[in-house]
């Protein structure tokens, strides 16, 4: 009787309603030591915090993207806010309105994407199975190793947000596919421009999974429509995001993070990171916890065992799989094949994929996949059963306990968490600590940390009227022609005027501002200035946006009136 309740086609009167609330609460129980007891400690942390306090700030100022974090490095500012998608840092903004506390809304803004990527894996597996099999499935993929070793262990704040965008993805590129509406579309671009703004990794290693999983899902005589429909959902979510990455791919010969030093060298070295680690780990494979990533892929490739089995079955038994089962068996081979070693001389011949630093960043994908194909595996070998045998259930009980040991074990209690006092003071030492070299302009140098004074002129004497982000006014008084260092690291948007005259800006040796002053007294004004193809895509992507919306209004507002009507009758 149990089995026939899972195998009914869930609805709000069978379940619907509450299994979103149980999502809701496993999420808020997932998330709850974290609020408790502390946000884990890693390096990434305090990058996230200076983003984090930078876009506030900004938007405090009434500047939603801010062009220049002023307050990083000891007041030389950065350039990281030009490279890293917004997305992760507009919920931490608006729990901290809410709350004033940078630790609560840390820890809010984790529960809001754990709970936006349950219901996302939910509303997925909705579309091929029962109301309590879907729940399952949002539950196991919110329990997956990577997932929770994402704020648990590494805090890649940005990852875990784009893995909550990454079910919408897949699911409204399997209606676009199947259906082919224009609402699809839309909301399939909308999916894939949120991921945009998430995380660039993130993004490429989606995209490349969504590629594979659209092939699978086509069939003959509406293939090349299919494509066509999903290539222009990818054209719009281009156009929806452009306001990010137009800035973003133009400079990205400017930020440190785009040298080799970051993705083929030393701790960054993309080799290292193949699985299984221990083949090219060395001495690193202890001390940077090289076996704990070989062990989460491990337990990840455990859940697609029972997917194995119903491909044997089937094969002996000369039945086919479905399309979406075979699409998602074939994103999650695909993936676990590029963060192995078999992969190793695709990565050598293509710099864009070394860029990645970390194979094992394929996870967010493979984790995605294999949590389905698991449950989806499950429903195959039930309905096969027609009761729950003790072999079966046992040997899915395993694989689940399995993955909770391993959370519990591996990642929430040696997740080292700092406390609210501990974590307050951190957030106001930010200012007098440098932050990741990564994404400091090309030019700087860490020896331009130990002059701190606002502007040397020669012992020309300077009177500084204003310094905010994005402007600094000063006058130097007159005397010998000189140089000027201002203590804000050079980068080619800051343009400079002399006495209303424009004068040219260069790096000096520490990777400074600087410019030649004449004699006489001058007033110097510096302002940073984004260029004209930045400035057109903030006016050009709300306007897709907004017809993006629109298109949606007249679906939708079409839907409510074929109701109606049909009430009617």
């Amino acid at each position: 009787m149990q089995n026939d309740l899972l195998r009914t086609t869930g609805s709000i009167r069978n379940g619907e309603v509450p299994a979103l609330i149980l999502i809701v609460v496993f999420a808020g129980l997932l998330v709850l030591p974290i609020a408790v007891v502390g946000i884990p400690e890693n390096y990434d942390l305090s990058q996230h915090l200076r983003f984090a306090r930078t876009y506030f700030d900004s938007i405090a100022n009434g500047t939603i993207f801010p062009a220049w974090a002023a307050n990083d490095n000891l007041g030389f500012g950065s350039i990281g806010i030009r490279f890293y998608p917004p997305l992760t840092y507009f919920p931490i903004g608006f729990f901290q309105l809410l709350t004033g506390s940078f630790y609560d809304s840390l820890w809010m803004s984790v529960l809001f994407w754990m709970i936006i990527g349950s219901v996302g894996m939910y509303a997925l597996a909705r579309e091929m199975m029962p109301v309590w099999y879907a729940f399952f499935a949002a539950v196991l993929y919110a329990i997956v190793p990577y997932h929770l070793v994402q704020v648990y262990q590494a805090f890649l704040l940005a990852e875990f947000t784009a893995s909550a965008i990454l079910p919408f993805c897949f699911l409204f590129a399997l209606r676009t596919v199947r259906s082919g509406s224009l609402s699809n579309v839309t909301l399939l671009a909308i999916s894939i421009a949120l991921l945009i703004l998430s995380h660039i990794p993130s993004t490429m290693i989606g995209s490349l999974g969504l590629a594979v999983f659209v092939v699978a899902l086509l069939e003959r005589g509406g293939a090349l429509r299919a494509s066509f429909r999903v290539a222009f959902a990818f054209a719009l979510a281009a156009a929806a995001s452009s306001f990010y990455w137009v800035r973003m791919v133009t400079e990205l010969g400017w930020v440190k993070h785009n040298s080799r030093e970051f993705y083929g060298e030393g701790y960054y070295n993309y080799s290292t990171y193949f699985f299984p680690m221990f083949i090219n780990g060395g001495e690193a494979y202890g001390p940077r916890f090289l076996w704990l990533w070989d062990i989460i892929i491990l337990v990840t490739i455990f859940l697609i065992i029972p997917a194995i089995a119903v491909l044997f079955i089937r094969w002996r038994r000369a039945e086919g799989l479905s399309r979406p089962m075979f699409a998602f068996t074939l994103t999650s081979v695909f993936s676990f094949f590029m963060l192995s070693i078999l992969s190793a001389p695709l990565w050598d011949n293509v710099s864009t994929l070394q860029k990645l630093q970390f194979p094992w960043r394929w996870l967010a994908v493979a984790s995605f996949a294999a949590s389905i194909i698991f449950v989806m595996a499950a429903q195959d070998l039930f309905s096969r059963s027609k009761k729950l045998t003790r072999p079966l259930a046992y040997s899915l009980a395993f694989i689940l306990t399995t993955v909770l040991i391993f959370d519990l074990t591996q990642s929430v209690i040696p997740s080292a968490p700092v406390p609210r006092t501990e974590f307050n003071k951190r957030i106001e030492t930010l200012d007098n600590e440098a932050g990741c070299e990564c994404w400091w302009p090309v030019w700087a140098s860490k020896a331009a940390l130990e002059r701190a004074t606002p502007v040397e002129a020669g012992g020309r004497p300077v009177q500084i009227s204003e310094w905010s982000p994005t402007r600094r006014t000063f006058t130097i008084a007159d005397g010998v022609e000189t140089k000027v260092r201002v203590s804000t690291f050079y980068y080619p948007h800051w343009n400079a005027k002399i006495n209303g005259s424009r004068r040219k800006t260069h790096p000096g040796d520490d990777g400074t501002i600087e410019l030649f002053m004449p004699t006489g007294e001058n007033t110097v004004d510096l302002e940073f200035y984004e260029p004209n193809a930045v400035a057109f895509s903030r006016y050009f992507s709300p306007l897709v946006w907004l017809l993006m919306l629109v298109l949606l209004g007249i679906h939708f507002r079409g839907r409510l009136r074929k109701s109606a009507s049909s009430g009617l009758r």
